[in-house]
């Protein structure tokens, strides 16, 4: 397969949709007929060249983020607590 470039603009959109979306790398890669691996390897040059572990939602304030990793936080310990666990967590956070 040949090496195709990539308009800077459109890896940046795909990334955006993927991190900011509700879609799968694999999905957007579909959606635009691009490499699988390509996307993953944009995702990880963004996240190295900005020295992230987890890119920042677009346009999230710090109290927004907060907020969204709390709710999250919920989620996964709904599967892995009891219930009465779970609050006293959530409470300990807030």
């Amino acid at each position: 397969m040949a090496n195709r470039k990539y308009d800077p603009e459109l890896k940046s959109n795909i990334i955006e949709e993927v991190i900011i979306g509700d879609r799968s790398a694999a999905q957007v890669a579909r959606d635009h007929e691009i490499p699988e691996s390509a996307v993953y390897s944009w995702i990880r040059a963004r996240k190295e060249k900005n020295d992230l572990a987890v890119l920042q939602y677009k346009n999230e304030t710090p109290e927004q983020e907060i907020q969204r990793l709390k709710v999250e936080l919920k989620k996964v310990l709904q599967f892995k607590t009891p219930s009465h666990m779970i609050e006293k967590s959530v409470a300990m956070i807030a």
